[in-house]
């Protein structure tokens, strides 16, 4: 018996992914579902479950080709500040000193975090550029590198903002999100089960109606690995109660409208930095456990800037 348990297990329970892949990973199941007429009975319950997470899949149909154009011109607007940061170190590193403290406000982990950005940090990083060259504008005798770099950040900020009002989430509570993120991934284990019946001579067919590069899985689920949410008081601050390694991949996930800040730690009563990182309101952020400084910081630390607005934040690492 043990040889068929795996298969009574829902897979998808073990996805670690953000919103934004789950809300696409599920669209493009949907699609080419649509594309076989044998599975035309799996499309109503499919689209009633990822709308009640994402609103009108309609509405996503038809900015899809919007999102992707928009996709592409930020991506392109993160590469140019990205060798804007990376053709600058030279400069930084003689005028400064490589590795000294001033150093380190502009490549606290060398190039390396700039040449794995992506787009959950890649304003944080802008503003740190932003701040670090504006504090040492005169040691470095270039005035212009403060408005090259907020430009590209404000650039960038409008794409992406452009990008988030065109993905459209369904404003849910932290518990409803989970309750109907599960509810999707028992319609997708349907799915699976009814097209490997269905295609029982050809069982392998069924990996063709779901893209597993979309979206993680944990391969080997533990439960401290569940995701829990994060309370952060208003203009107060909040730990994680969580433990990572190297090896790790921490998934923030907002549930607020606010921007919160967050950094990493050597001890739980830690100061905060003079630039930690920003988890923008309603966005996700992926960071690995080795740029985290993992072994030696051991805690994560979220901020809550805001006066009246408790921060809500759902973590889970894969």
């Amino acid at each position: 018996m043990n040889l068929l348990e795996p298969f009574t297990v829902n897979p998808f329970y073990t996805i670690v992914a953000s919103k934004e892949n789950i809300q696409f990973f599920g669209y493009d199941h949907k699609q080419r579902m649509a594309a076989d007429p044998n599975l035309a009975l799996l499309l109503p319950p499919t689209i009633i479950r990822w709308e009640a997470l994402f609103g009108n899949i309609e509405e996503y149909d038809t900015d899809f080709n919007l999102r992707v154009g928009l996709t592409k011109d930020m991506n392109a607007k993160m590469k140019e500040f990205i060798d804007k940061a990376i053709t600058i170190e030279g400069l930084v590193a003689y005028k400064l000193h490589k590795h000294s403290s001033q150093y380190d406000e502009f490549y606290p982990r060398g190039l390396t975090e700039y040449h794995q950005i992506n787009q959950s940090n890649s304003l944080t990083l802008m503003k740190r550029m932003i701040d670090a060259s504006f504090k040492y504008k005169t040691e470095l005798d270039d005035a212009t590198l403060t408005t090259q770099f907020t430009n590209l950040r404000n650039d960038f900020k409008t794409l992406f903002d452009s990008q988030k009002t065109q993905k459209g989430v369904v404003d849910l509570s932290p518990n409803d999100f989970l309750e109907k993120k599960v509810a999707l991934y028992d319609q997708l284990y349907k799915n699976m089960t009814f097209i490997l019946n269905f295609y029982s001579d050809d069982p392998k067919k069924m990996l063709a109606f779901f893209d597993q590069t979309i979206v993680n899985y944990d391969t080997h689920p533990k439960a401290e690995n569940a995701p829990y949410i994060l309370d952060i008081p208003a203009n107060g601050r909040a730990v994680a109660d969580i433990s990572f390694s190297v090896i790790d991949t921490l998934l923030l996930s907002s549930h607020c409208t606010h921007t919160l800040s967050y950094f990493f730690a050597v001890t739980a009563t830690e100061a905060a930095p003079t630039n930690p990182h920003e988890l923008l309101g309603n966005n996700e952020a992926k960071v690995k456990g080795i740029l985290a400084g993992a072994p030696q910081n051991k805690y994560l630390i979220f901020l809550n800037p805001s006066p009246t607005e408790i921060g809500k934040v759902e973590i889970s690492l894969k």
